[in-house]
């Protein structure tokens, strides 16, 4: 007796996540809340409502915690994606 799932590439219809339509959808959704992050600090900012204790004065730029973020994150998946060269083993391995 089989049933539908007897290979793992057979998972049934496609998820939520398979359509490109959405995926489009996460990474506007994505972008703007950025967006309005980004603008509640630039508002903050121009109100004086919160004055950022800064230690150096590259703190104080609007939006730089963002991109250290981006540019930290960044370095960590090219970081992974290098270091799984490295860690790979061959698809037989544990046989």
């Amino acid at each position: 007796m089989s049933s539908n799932h007897d290979h793992p590439h057979d998972a049934g219809p496609p998820g939520w996540f398979d359509k490109p339509g959405n995926v489009k959808l996460i990474v506007w959704a994505l972008y703007g809340a950025c967006a309005v992050a980004l603008g509640a600090e630039l508002v903050n900012l121009g109100l004086h409502y919160y004055h950022p204790h800064a230690t150096f004065a590259f703190e104080k730029i609007p939006g730089i915690n963002a991109v250290f973020g981006a540019l930290f994150y960044c370095t960590i998946v090219f970081t992974a994606k290098a270091l799984r060269t490295v860690v790979k083993r061959p698809e037989d391995y544990y046989d």
